[in-house]
């Protein structure tokens, strides 16, 4: 398909943010809904896929020259409980909470009549599904990589509150060279737990836990789909012989699949357990996702799967002011291409012991202390907590790991410092003020000695242009 631009409605309505004199900084700050179309920015360069509600276009950030893949949502068939009165649309709302190396990255959301638009990250080898049709089934080794990094972030959005409802092979996006890094993408049916249970039947009926035909359910349903992805990797086959979609949920309240040594023959006792404990009928005794990433077959898989990079003995400095400290965070979050971080990326995962998505003060320590004494290890983790736990919630989220760590002086480059004045610059006039900046990282009050230079620059309601913006970044690094 030929290049071209995204046509839309230009009616420009308000964007939806206010100004907020105490954000703690994360990368949610700068997922913001904008009624204000922005196809101008898109340049499409082919159609990924499709479905009834929903279609993806694989697109050039023209800002930055960055592949993103362009979700675009209709609105007319959206249902009461895919909606948001803040964010638009629930996935939106979900979404944004989200900071961890297998969840998908959303840039931005915006709209026009009759749409939202989506700007995802994109993954050029494609999802789970299509490899699975070429290839018909992965060795264990394999398989054991990918199901830790579903796992893994499932275990982060269901402390998070978060339940997918939709997991399935079409879903698991694949980035990186080995085919190994996974990313958890759509989460279109996603919703939060609620302590009486959901209803309703949302996902593919292969992955469908029983109790979704059945009543009510909870998070548990997640697992579910991630046993039957196990067995769909390790064997390329569906787990039911339906011949439609009605006769297959009743394959799935009368005799829903199980693991066991004829549906998964050749395998060891150990991991036909593993997939029991994910299939297990009764919700109440069904592993949770922390406890399967625990579970014997998953860590001696992990322990002969996993290679890190060393951790950079250098550790960054913390950014002296906000502003800094954000435009960081957004080349970081919305602006690097993952993969150029693969090693730190790597790194990340293997100090995150018990693979929940975040480090914690006791992780990081154990690995500094392969390096430094304990003394010394204890000194810097204090530290890099002090300086990186910008939430303040008291973990290293992926994000700030990758502030703390990565190479700051290939990072503040122009072109991306650039892509960060377009992200201020709402209105697209080649101009921002104090106020556009403050919109997402809240207050930078001028009165403090941190703030000289961006009094310099943005005092009295100065505006200031894309070079300038550049000069007052480079400045406050120095």
């Amino acid at each position: 398909m030929g290049c071209g631009t995204i046509k839309g409605l230009t009616k420009s309505v308000r964007v939806i943010q206010t100004r907020n004199t105490e954000v703690s900084l994360s990368p949610e700050v700068f997922l913001r809904v904008s009624s204000t179309p922005k196809f101008e920015f898109y340049q499409v360069l082919d159609i990924l896929g499709s479905g009834a509600f929903s279609e993806v276009m694989l697109t050039i950030y023209t800002p930055t020259g960055q592949k993103r893949a362009l979700k675009v949502i209709r609105k007319s068939p959206l249902t009461i409980q895919q909606l948001n009165s803040e964010f638009k649309i629930i996935e939106m709302k979900i979404i944004r909470e989200l900071d961890h190396p297998n969840i998908i990255k959303c840039y931005e959301v915006f709209e026009d009549e009759n749409n939202y638009y989506m700007p995802l990250e994109y993954c050029e080898n494609g999802n789970l599904f299509n490899k699975l049709a070429e290839i018909k089934r992965m060795p264990e080794s394999q398989v054991a990589e990918i199901i830790d990094q579903i796992l893994s972030g499932v275990a982060y959005f269901h402390e998070k509150g978060i339940i997918h409802r939709d997991l399935k092979p079409e879903n698991i996006m694949i980035q990186g060279q080995n085919n190994t890094q996974i990313k958890i993408g759509d989460f279109g049916n996603a919703c939060y737990k609620n302590p009486n249970g959901l209803s309703g039947v949302f996902g593919t009926v292969y992955y469908l836990a029983p109790e979704v035909l059945l009543g009510y359910y909870d998070e548990k349903v997640d697992i579910w789909s991630c046993g039957i992805i196990l067995y769909v990797m390790l064997t390329g086959k569906s787990p039911y012989k339906g011949e439609n979609v009605k006769a297959i949920k009743q394959c799935i309240i009368d005799d829903p699949f199980q693991a066991n040594p004829r549906t998964f023959p050749g395998r060891s006792p150990l991991l036909i357990d593993f997939a029991r404990k994910l299939l297990d009928i009764n919700p109440k005794t069904r592993y949770s996702a922390c406890q399967a990433l625990s579970h014997p077959w998953l860590t001696i898989c992990r322990k002969s799967n996993r290679t890190s990079s060393p951790l950079p003995t250098i550790i960054s400095k913390k950014p002296k002011n906000k502003l800094v400290q954000g435009t960081l965070m957004y080349i970081i979050t919305c602006l690097v291409k993952s993969t150029t971080l693969n090693d730190l990326i790597n790194t990340f995962k293997a100090i995150d012991i018990n693979s929940n998505g975040t480090i914690e003060k006791n992780e990081l320590e154990v690995e500094l202390r392969k390096t430094y004494n304990a003394e010394e290890a204890k000194k810097i983790t204090s530290d890099v907590f002090n300086d990186f736990d910008l939430n303040h919630n008291k973990v290293i989220d992926f994000t700030e790991f990758l502030m703390c760590y990565a190479d700051q002086k290939k990072l503040f480059s122009k072109p991306l410092i650039c892509g960060v004045f377009e992200k201020f610059d709402k209105n697209s006039d080649g101009l921002i003020n104090l106020q556009d900046i403050e919109k997402y990282l809240g207050e930078l009050p001028l009165n403090e000695e941190v703030n000289n230079e961006v009094k310099l620059f943005l005092g009295s309601n100065k505006k200031i242009n894309q070079e300038q913006f550049v000069a007052l970044i480079e400045d406050l690094l120095e």
